[in-house]
């Protein structure tokens, strides 16, 4: 099994794999010079810690394959200037949608973008300690559905 790693680099959220490790999430990533650290839960330092980024589902093509990720937020409404600043947010292909409800990761341009329901709640949250956010998942996409998107294999994050 894999873990999903969302990350952005040159303005756009790319995805890679990370073998799942036997004892959970790593503590820690270091990525283009800068440490990441798990956040422990809600309330812990940064932005993204101060609301709920839990439960997701897949967005899938109309071809069945997995385009994105959806999460449901839990933000208070003056938040959301503080959330549409944050570089993860400002990303090409990210979407903040129904005033804040929804935030969208678009990896794979195509029409008609479906939630799939799926919920997943296994997700981990790294932070640079300054604007910067890693998020990590556990993959449980069905490989023969297939992939819309290409994962990253060059410079992506390096966890302990």
């Amino acid at each position: 099994m894999n873990y999903f790693v969302l990350f952005l680099r040159e303005n756009r959220v790319r995805v890679a794999h990370l073998p799942w490790g036997k004892d959970g999430p790593p503590l820690s990533c270091i990525y283009q010079g800068r440490q990441y650290r798990r956040l422990a839960a809600c309330g812990d330092i940064g932005i993204l810690s101060a609301f709920v980024l839990g439960d997701y589902d897949h967005l899938v093509s109309p071809d069945n394959r997995l385009a994105g990720f959806a999460f449901t937020l839990g933000a208070r409404p003056e938040m959301a200037a503080e959330i549409e600043a944050l570089p993860l947010v400002q990303a090409q292909n990210t979407r903040l949608e129904e005033g804040g409800l929804w935030l969208k990761f678009i990896l794979a341009e195509a029409p008609d973008l479906m939630a799939d329901g799926t919920q997943g709640v296994s997700l981990s949250v790294y932070f640079d300690g300054s604007s910067d956010y890693i998020l990590l998942m556990d993959d449980i996409w069905p490989a023969a559905r297939g992939l819309a998107f290409s994962v990253e294999e060059p410079e992506v994050p390096a966890f302990d």
